[in-house]
């Protein structure tokens, strides 16, 4: 109605013209997929020894029905053939090789280095996995010899060689070193291959050390963990074979790579460290199950979202985490913590030759017995 009245037809508003705003793009044009639901997440978690705070481990368990493509995997053995590893060591890493060759992925390639104060390759370049590569790798592990009994080994050297000059966006590189470690006794060589081969490494390879006896196994420990990659203890013959195997059958299928990792607690007060750090995250391989180390302030729940590179795409992984239906972790939750610590000391103490950086290492690690890198 009108003042007066009389009915008026009621007229639309007008119309404000609103400025061009951008399109945001979908997940499937930034090329960008969602796997939040192919992830079970099982928490563990542990006050700190002050009791401020708390220790956490988040497993991620993919679903039985995930199915990603592989990502094309070079992987380079490198054989430790100093006098001080022994005919009975050296026969059964040259045969665990030749076995574990057979896990190797059809798509993928590999290569051999064998080395003491020399290096040998077998191939100046990666081989298909095939026969008729395999063919060759039997030749070069049967010609592969025990050193002299003054020869000493040099491990940066063989490792820069595993270091491509480019890598392609679809593939990883992973290097698989078989030693006793004593080539760590050398003066100033732990810092050099924690510190040097490192940095120069980037990240690009991902090292597996296989360790054949209990000599610096905590420096070949911290490097290999430095570089998305962890070592494995093989002080017998029979037991190198069986845990290279294994190592290969939890490899094989590397389905994303580069990835990181971060926490937003829905507590505004909480702050959420984790571990490791993204540039140190190992790779996703299909059927494994992933686990993320971290501190928190409170037990609120938190968000964790992870991003990784795919074949052809990137991945991305959210969750809610609570600490409700958490189960109490034990000792070894806290050393695995204790670990992560030290590795980032030894990168500080790398960078700016602090012993303070040391000092703090050995308080960490002291409770647990573990020796230190550095």
């Amino acid at each position: 109605l009108t003042l007066t009245g009389t009915p008026e037809a009621l007229q639309a508003p007008r119309l404000i013209p609103m400025p061009n705003l951008p399109k945001l793009p979908t997940l499937a044009e930034l090329e960008t997929s969602s796997y939040s639901d192919s992830f079970d997440a099982e928490i563990v978690f542990l006050p700190r020894e002050n009791g401020k705070g708390y220790l956490f481990a988040l497993t991620l368990i993919p679903q039985p029905d995930l199915n990603l493509p592989k990502l094309t995997q070079h992987i380079t053995f490198l054989i430790d053939r100093s006098n001080s590893i022994q005919q009975g060591r050296l026969s059964a890493a040259k045969s665990a090789i030749h076995k574990a060759l057979e896990e190797c992925s059809a798509d993928g390639t590999f290569n051999i280095i064998a080395f003491d104060s020399k290096i040998e390759k077998m191939s100046p370049h990666y081989l298909p996995c095939q026969g008729k590569s395999y063919a060759i790798a039997e030749e070069f592990l049967e010609k592969i010899q025990l050193g002299s009994f003054f020869s000493t080994s040099d491990l940066y050297k063989p490792l820069f060689l595993t270091v491509p000059s480019s890598v392609d966006a679809e593939a990883i590189h992973t290097a698989i070193l078989l030693t006793d470690g004593e080539a760590l006794a050398k003066k100033n060589a732990p810092k050099s291959i924690v510190r040097d081969w490192t940095d120069y490494n980037g990240g690009v390879v991902s090292l597996f050390t296989i360790s054949m006896s209990d000599t610096h196994i905590a420096t070949l420990d911290a490097v290999s963990a430095l570089n998305k990659g962890k070592v494995i203890h093989a002080p017998t013959q029979r037991g190198l074979k069986r845990k290279l195997l294994k190592l290969m059958k939890t490899i094989q299928s590397p389905i994303a790579k580069n990835l990181s990792c971060h926490a937003i607690s829905l507590s505004p007060q909480a702050k959420i460290q984790i571990y490791p750090k993204s540039s140190q995250m190992p790779h996703l391989y299909l059927d494994q199950p992933y686990v993320i180390l971290g501190e928190t302030e409170t037990l609120d729940d938190f968000f964790l979202f992870i991003q990784g590179r795919l074949k052809g795409r990137w991945l991305n992984v959210k969750k809610n985490v609570s600490f409700l239906n958490a189960r109490k972790g034990n000792r070894s939750l806290r050393q695995e913590i204790a670990l992560h610590q030290a590795y980032h000391l030894y990168e500080q103490y790398g960078k700016d030759d602090n012993p303070k950086h040391l000092a703090e290492a050995k308080s960490l690690l002291e409770p647990y017995n573990v020796q230190m890198a550095l």
